[in-house]
């Protein structure tokens, strides 16, 4: 999904794609933006979530705009003018590090503020080493690539998830088309998953371009209280198969039964993705389980998460969800794992769900499907 330009400011980057190729793994975003007619007076910069943002101030009136400095920029920012009564440009080039502090422009003069690109998440980092190391644990088989690696189930081969390539580091973003078909070619589909979210925007042309959707996920890290606990209990698959099969059936109409079956029954190979596996689920008064989750703890590392929580269709809105989730933050505490985190698709609904139950975005992910 293409990142948003600042408004009044520049075209999105999709529009303007290929105007500038800046050295190294950084993003190719526009060069320049320009300014509305008059002198430049000042550049200032804040931060805005990952990101840093400069507010340029034009005289008379004070107005100001915003530009986004995507992370990775870097690391100076030059103000130019062109010439006299004209308008000002603003624009990007790589050159030793620093920090924004100021610019001011006067007359012909150059002046140039310095940016240093935001210092790594560690905890993104962790996460990301984790999701690697998650799904080369539960792989029946692994095949190393440039960039990464390849997952294989033949158990499971319905299943994309645990039939994909993971790019989990650097990675020539052209070659990564063919890098999938090689190792992917004997399947009916394609998946590939992009852990870090600069090596991911920097696929999304080339993959789009042979074929493949892409979809963005947001990791977000739970900074909340952590609850007293809920109702929610551990179970075994076959507590939760009837369910699942069910919303696999509600979701994928027109696919047989051997790919349900496939899709329910991998969650088998997750207990071998991390040290400890718990299947939750909330139950009705009658005892139905109504909504269910993954729990994946490494206490030595003090990382949890929380995975594919769902709820069936007729028990939507009544709790079951929560008492779930809550369930799931307090095992997670009770064994020492402080980084809680799970992943939501960013352009649906519970992504908002999770940011009023204290969980925040730190960074995105990038997957890429075709067939």
């Amino acid at each position: 999904m293409a990142e948003k330009a600042a408004v009044g400011f520049v075209a999105a980057p999709a529009l303007l794609r290929g105007l500038l190729r800046v050295p190294g793994r950084m993003p190719q975003y526009p060069a320049c933006l320009h300014v509305p007619r008059g002198a430049l007076s000042e550049a200032v910069c804040g931060r805005s979530g990952r990101e840093s943002s400069v507010v340029s101030r034009s005289r008379p009136n004070g107005s100001g705009r915003r530009m986004v400095v995507p992370k990775g920029w870097g690391p100076s920012m030059r103000v130019q003018p062109i010439r006299p009564g004209s308008e000002n440009r603003v624009s990007m080039c790589t050159v030793p590090g620093g920090r924004i502090h100021r610019a001011q422009m006067t007359g012909r003069a150059w002046s140039t503020a310095v940016y240093a690109p935001p210092m790594p998440n560690s905890e993104l980092q962790r996460i990301n080493s984790f999701l690697s190391a998650f799904a080369r644990r539960q792989a029946a088989r692994i095949v190393d690539l440039p960039g990464g690696f390849a997952v294989y189930d033949d158990a499971f081969a319905h299943s994309r998830a645990n039939n994909q390539v993971v790019i989990d580091t650097a990675v020539d973003s052209e070659a990564v088309p063919a890098i999938a078909e090689e190792a992917l070619g004997h399947l009916p589909h394609r998946l590939v998953s992009v852990l870090d979210d600069e090596v991911g925007m920097a696929c999304a042309e080339p993959l789009i371009q042979a074929g493949y959707t892409h979809s963005t996920y947001l990791v977000m890290l739970h900074a909340g209280p952590v609850p007293a606990g809920g109702p929610a209990e551990e179970m075994d698959l076959d507590a939760i198969r009837v369910p699942l099969t069910r919303r696999w059936r509600d979701l994928l109409p027109d696919v047989g039964d051997e790919v349900v079956r496939h899709l329910v029954d991998r969650r088998e190979a997750r207990r071998r993705g991390a040290d400890v596996v718990h299947f939750l689920g909330a139950r009705t008064e009658e005892g139905e389980v109504a909504s269910w989750a993954d729990l994946y703890l490494e206490p030595a590392t003090g990382i949890a998460q929380i995975e594919d929580l769902i709820t069936s269709e007729a028990h939507l809105g009544r709790g079951y969800a929560d008492a779930v989730l809550t369930t799931a933050l307090r095992l997670a505490a009770d064994n020492g794992c402080d980084t809680r985190f799970l992943t939501a698709d960013a352009t649906d609904w519970p992504r908002h769900w999770y940011e009023r139950r204290g969980f925040s975005v730190i960074g995105r992910s990038h997957c890429f499907e075709r067939g």
